[in-house]
């Protein structure tokens, strides 16, 4: 295979990234266990800054890579509805953990602040691009509106010792009629593995946002498709604990040798809820995917 050294350097070194970005990030994860209410809480779990190699297995929670490589000789992207721009707003020397649940909500709130200015006071999200004339949400920035949003939603979710869906759901609710609006989720759940897709794209085109609550899950940080030698490269870390995640899309890649389709992958678009701020996938029918909630957040 052409160049095959050069892309195995490249794909360890996207690996290598990933892991970092787990072991910074605060919340890497968040572990589920069951408080006295038996309800499922979600727990940061904090990987140490020195990852060893590509598992890690101690504390409260396991980082395993499990990428691989799809080789075809016709690739077919036969699904590509998301939006094309989303927030992904990561965290500016915060000393807030358990927070996959607020950094969810606010990138929720983040995007419809769009449309509802009044949500974040003092803060533009985007712009609307002169030339491809598309709404773009501005990168990264760690303004203080933001970072007091994340505070606030923290307090109003009860993110100190974890976050409940109910929480969430209460909170992200507190905090938006606080603000003169309405929040309500329409679940789009399918199975532990998959989800409503008519309903996610129905949602799309209407200009909202989902979001998914997991007991397990996988990250895609990386998919690239190396069409010089017919393979697409999946950069895929699984981890043992759960996590919360804004979707904004999904897409279907289906593959074909000699005429004959044999693997179709399914993947969500999702906003990482780490701190770094990523955006990335998750592949759906995976075994190393549980969805515990799935919903279609919308506020008006």
């Amino acid at each position: 295979m052409k160049n095959a050294k050069l892309t195995f350097l490249l794909r360890y070194a996207v690996i290598a990234l990933l892991l970092i970005m787990f072991a910074v990030a605060q919340p890497v994860s968040s572990i589920v266990l069951a408080n006295h209410d038996n309800q499922t809480r979600y727990y940061d779990n904090v990987l140490p800054d020195d990852l060893p190699d590509a598992t890690y297995q101690g504390g409260q929670g396991q980082f395993i890579d499990d990428s691989y490589e799809v080789y075809y000789d016709e690739l077919v992207i036969s699904t590509d509805i998301y939006h094309p721009s989303v927030p992904s707003i990561s965290i500016s020397n915060s000393t807030l953990n358990n927070t996959c649940a607020p950094l969810t909500g606010r990138n929720i709130i983040s995007y419809y602040d769009r449309f509802y200015p009044e949500l974040i006071p003092n803060y533009e999200p985007g712009l609307m691009h002169p030339v491809a004339n598309a709404y773009v949400y501005y990168p990264n920035r760690g303004l203080e509106a933001t970072e007091t949003l994340l505070t606030t939603l923290h307090t109003l979710m009860n993110s100190y010792d974890g976050t409940t869906s109910s929480e969430f759901k209460d909170g992200l609710e507190d905090y938006v009629n606080s603000k003169g609006r309405n929040v309500s989720y329409t679940s789009f759940y399918s199975s532990a593995t998959s989800v409503n897709f008519t309903a996610l794209a129905n949602a799309i085109s209407q200009n909202k946002v989902a979001m998914i609550m997991c007991g397990k899950y996988n990250y895609v940080g990386a998919l690239d498709n190396i069409e010089s030698d017919s393979y697409v490269n999946v950069v895929k870390l699984n981890s043992l604990v759960g996590h919360m995640m804004m979707v904004y899309g999904y897409t279907v890649y289906d593959y074909y040798v000699d005429g004959v389709k044999t693997r179709t992958d399914t993947f969500l678009y999702v906003a990482s809820s780490y701190s770094s701020g990523h955006t990335g996938y998750v592949l759906l029918y995976d075994s190393d995917l549980v969805i515990n909630e799935a919903y279609i957040v919308n506020i008006s």
